[in-house]
């Protein structure tokens, strides 16, 4: 067996088990600090990212890697007596054994052109308020600067898809054919947000304390939304309708740009990049769109891949295909910056002009409109994606 489809077969049980273990940290009770003001972390963060790193540092131990969490950090909590006892139970981690489908053009890709990229719970600030839905892992795997691999685990429904395609974006996704019936819990829809709608973040708790059951529905009282699965919100789609999803917490003017560009019938706002990529894989909604600098690669690398094996389009709002760092590239920023705080990490990974799916089933979608936004909010963030994201 070829190292690449080796590669491929260790994450995919790797992901299975990081959600498991996810779910147990949770059962057992989380710990909450914050990275800065409102950027909640939690020791299952750190527990998730500590089994995926290590698991594939053990069979491909020069392998780069980029994960969102701090190494040091990682490695402190994972020491932890009743944490490291969770730990042991998924440690021993046997690579995926069913057919997989390599595309030829990645049979032969070498191991030491290949960058992962992980983000243990993307979506911690809904973990933390129990939104479960919002939290996901995420593991992606970029080859020259391309995503090739995704895994997508919504662990809080036992839901995995992951996708497998070449720098072409020749490929296959496994999963995402009846993913909607998957996805039965309620997501929050605010109905005509162009005319009627009250446009803003709905400024979630910026706790660091465990909350409860219920804190994240909570946070909408007083809100015009509808909560609806993502079946009836797929059913609200249609030649007069539009229905768009974007963030319910980082709100900006350009997110009210959007709405203008766009002019969606119907609002869907909810968390994390993972899992309203999956209401766009699922056909949920019509258009996914973070306008403005704010995902980062361990946020786009997996559904990237995923989306493109899923036969669906996702680049930045601008159009261009989404670029992810080369092994080359990755090591000339770590020795650029040696020292640097994650936050100048965050900043130089997140993608300038945001993300953009759309489906190709829906009506009228303004693109040039979208771009434009996205323009704008971007102006004089030089300092974004390494520097070679830009254009």
């Amino acid at each position: 067996m070829k190292d690449f489809e080796r590669l491929v077969r260790l994450l995919l049980a790797v992901g299975h088990s990081a959600g498991e273990l996810v779910s147990s940290i949770r059962s057992s009770g989380v710990s909450i600090q914050e990275k800065t003001i409102g950027d909640p972390v939690t020791d299952a963060d750190f527990c998730a990212q500590y089994l995926i790193v290590s698991s594939i540092l053990k069979e491909f131990p020069d392998i780069a890697i980029l994960a969102e969490e701090d190494p040091a950090e990682v490695l402190q909590v994972a020491s932890d007596p009743r944490l490291n006892t969770i730990l042991s139970s998924h440690g021993d981690i046997t690579p995926h054994t069913d057919a997989v489908a390599i595309p030829a053009g990645l049979e032969d890709a070498s191991i030491d052109e290949c960058v992962v990229i992980i983000d243990p719970i993307d979506g911690t600030k809904h973990f933390v308020l129990h939104d479960l839905p919002g939290s996901v892992v995420l593991i992606g795997v970029a080859y020259r600067g391309r995503a090739v691999f995704g895994l997508v685990n919504q662990f809080c429904t036992e839901t995995i898809v992951y996708g497998i395609v070449d720098t072409d974006g020749v490929g296959s996704s496994v999963g995402v054919d009846g993913l909607i019936d998957r996805l039965t819990y309620r997501v929050p829809v605010l109905p005509d947000p162009v005319n009627g709608g009250s446009l803003q973040s709905i400024d979630l708790a910026k706790t660091s304390e465990t909350t409860t059951d219920g804190a994240y529905h909570a946070q909408f009282a007083g809100h015009p939304h509808v909560w609806m699965t993502p079946r009836a919100i797929a059913d609200l789609r249609g030649p007069n309708t539009c229905v768009l999803v974007t963030t319910d917490v980082y709100w900006r003017p350009a997110h009210t740009a959007l709405v203008a560009a766009v002019r969606p019938t119907h609002l869907v706002q909810t968390g994390g990049t993972g899992h309203k990529v999956l209401l766009f894989l699922a056909g949920a909604v019509d258009v996914y769109s973070y306008p403005a600098p704010g995902p980062k690669f361990w946020d786009s690398a997996a559904v990237q891949a995923v989306a493109a094996g899923a036969g669906r389009s996702l680049t930045d709002n601008v159009g261009n295909p989404l670029r992810f760092p080369t092994v080359t590239e990755l090591a000339e920023f770590r020795a650029a910056h040696p020292d640097a705080p994650a936050t100048i990490t965050d900043e130089a990974c997140r993608h300038r002009y945001g993300l953009l799916g759309i489906d190709p089933a829906s009506h009228g979608v303004d693109r040039d409109a979208i771009k434009a936004v996205a323009e704008a909010a971007a102006e004089g963030r030089d300092d974004l994606e390494f520097g070679w994201g830009r254009v």
